[in-house]
C-alpha cells in the first residue's frame, strides 16, 4: 500500500511534465531557429565565450521551472558548427524511467539513440549525414542530481572544411 502511494506522485509528475503538442511545436520550430520560442537576448553569463548567445524563452513547457534558447556558432579551421537549442528544466524529476522514455518516443517520431544511458535519452527526429557534414534535429533528456531533468530540442548543422571528418569527431 505504501509503495503504491509513493508511486502515484512520480507517475503524475511524468504525465504533467510536458505536453506532447508543446514538444512537437518545439521540434517543428527548430528548423526556424526557434523563432516562435526565442525572446529577448539574456545578459551574457560568460561574455568570454565567443559565438554563444542565450535568449529568454517566449514559450515554456508545462511543468518547467525555466526555459531558454541558446545559439552557438563555432568557426574552426576544420569545421563550422551552428547549433540552436531550446531547453527546459524540470527540477523535481531526477530519473529518466521507462514511462518517460516511452512517452518521449510516442511524442517524437524518430530514431532512438541506442547509446543513451540511464541519465540521458536521445531521439533523432531528423538526421542527414554525408562526407561534407551533417544536419540534425534531436530531442534529448538529461538528468543529474543537482539540476534534475533538462529537456533539449536541438537543431545542428555542421560543415566539414577541406578533407577530413571533423564534424563526426
Amino acid at each position: 500500500m505504501v509503495a503504491t502511494w509513493l508511486a502515484v506522485p512520480t507517475v503524475a509528475m511524468a504525465n504533467e511534465m510536458f505536453a506532447c503538442q508543446e514538444l512537437k511545436a518545439a521540434v517543428s520550430d527548430a528548423q526556424k531557429g526557434f523563432a516562435a520560442h526565442k525572446g529577448a537576448l539574456a545578459a551574457p553569463s560568460n561574455p568570454a565565450v565567443k559565438g554563444w548567445k542565450t535568449y529568454q524563452a517566449k514559450k515554456t513547457m508545462t511543468g518547467a521551472k525555466t526555459c531558454s534558447v541558446v545559439a552557438v556558432h563555432l568557426d574552426e579551421p576544420k569545421m563550422q558548427l551552428r547549433q540552436t537549442g531550446y531547453s527546459c528544466k524540470f527540477p523535481a524529476v531526477f530519473k529518466i524511467d521507462k514511462a518517460l522514455r516511452e512517452r518521449l518516443s510516442r511524442c517524437v517520431a524518430g530514431e532512438v539513440d541506442e547509446d543513451s544511458d540511464p541519465d540521458e535519452f536521445t531521439i533523432w527526429a531528423d538526421r542527414v549525414s554525408s562526407g561534407e557534414g551533417y544536419r540534425a534535429t534531436e530531442v534529448t533528456a538529461l538528468v543529474n542530481a543537482a539540476d534534475g531533468l533538462t529537456l533539449w530540442v536541438r537543431q545542428s548543422v555542421c560543415t566539414n572544411k577541406g578533407s577530413g571528418q571533423a564534424c563526426e569527431d
